[in-house]
């Protein structure tokens, strides 16, 4: 909003959707693959999903990258975030702290994924890492301490958007 780009949203979660709109965010409450059904083919710029994909069964997930990639304009760009397995603190404590989380789901497999479904320039960005115990951090500490989520950004084939 204070870039001057227009957006809009959509949770779940009604609590979540309540307190974006209190902020004067456009968001609706509901189910994510219908609010993509109801666009028109290519009329979104990118497309985020930050914390969603590990809550869904894997065909939703195809789907969901399908309408997706539907949806994007030539050159637009998606991007999931989701916690990050390679961290084993993450993928065996923290990433079950949410009941609803499915099941953790690699970096590569998700690269893999919107490659195979047609995106482009698929790209993995590890994120958020804890700050290392010691100046040297070694192998193990990178296991623990690693990046927690990481993203995969990837392009809808055709004329890259203007900047």
């Amino acid at each position: 909003r204070e870039a001057g780009i227009a957006a809009s949203g959509i949770d779940l979660n009604p609590i979540n959707g309540d307190a974006c709109r209190a902020q004067g965010l456009d968001v609706e409450t509901g189910d994510a693959l219908e609010f993509l059904a109801r666009l028109p083919d290519a009329s979104v710029a990118a497309v985020t999903a930050f914390h969603l994909v590990e809550h869904l069964p894997f065909p939703i997930l195809l789907a969901l990258t399908d309408e997706i990639l539907r949806v994007l304009m030539p050159g637009g760009w998606l991007i999931y975030e989701t916690p990050n397995p390679e961290n084993l603190l993450v993928a065996t404590r923290t990433f079950w702290h949410d009941p609803t989380h499915l099941r953790p789901l690699p970096p590569e497999l998700i690269q893999f994924l919107v490659t195979q479904r047609g995106f482009v320039d698929a790209e993995i960005r590890r994120l958020h890492p804890v700050e290392p115990a010691t100046a040297v951090p070694s192998p193990l500490d990178s296991l623990l301490e690693g990046p927690r989520d990481y993203a995969v950004l990837a392009a809808k084939p055709g004329r890259a958007l203007e900047t």
